[in-house]
């Protein structure tokens, strides 16, 4: 009998998101993994900076980001790490690509309470604070699909 050999289908590879408040463990998940790791909020810090010789590429924190995920996978990474609270449906659709790669949201469960306490012991100051209690409301309004 003669089989003819059927294509193999490339696995795409993988952006795991995290999902949770600040404070809910996600960069200590994440650097224990050994695998790349793209900040969200370390890119809107130095995309969203004062900082000169901004180029066009670099003014967009989420494109950025974007742009950074989809370089580490064209160097042969095949698993990828977003630190991101992506808390809504429209963020976690922003993050997905189905012909590039898959896509999986982790969820870290914390409360609000205990992600309050968290911050105010690393000395978190009230922008912070307040920060985690909107996105605490706006979290238990939504359904995570992880």
């Amino acid at each position: 009998m003669n089989q003819q050999k059927q294509p193999q289908q490339k696995q795409l590879p993988t952006l795991y998101c995290t999902v949770g408040l600040p404070f809910s463990g996600k960069e200590a998940w994440a650097a224990c993994q050994g695998l790349p790791v793209v900040s969200l909020t370390a890119n809107e810090t130095v995309v969203g900076s004062k900082a000169t010789n901004k180029t066009k590429a670099t003014t967009d924190p989420l494109a950025f980001t974007r742009q950074l995920i989809e370089c580490l996978f064209a160097a042969g990474n095949q698993v990828v790490i977003l630190l991101a609270e992506n808390l809504s449906e429209k963020e976690q659709e922003y993050w997905q690509n189905p012909d590039a790669w898959q896509t999986v949201f982790r969820k870290f469960q914390i409360s609000e309470k205990e992600a309050l306490r968290k911050a105010t012991l690393v000395g978190a100051g009230k922008p912070e604070l307040n920060r985690i209690k909107e996105l605490a409301k706006h979290a238990e309004t939504l359904k995570v699909n992880t």
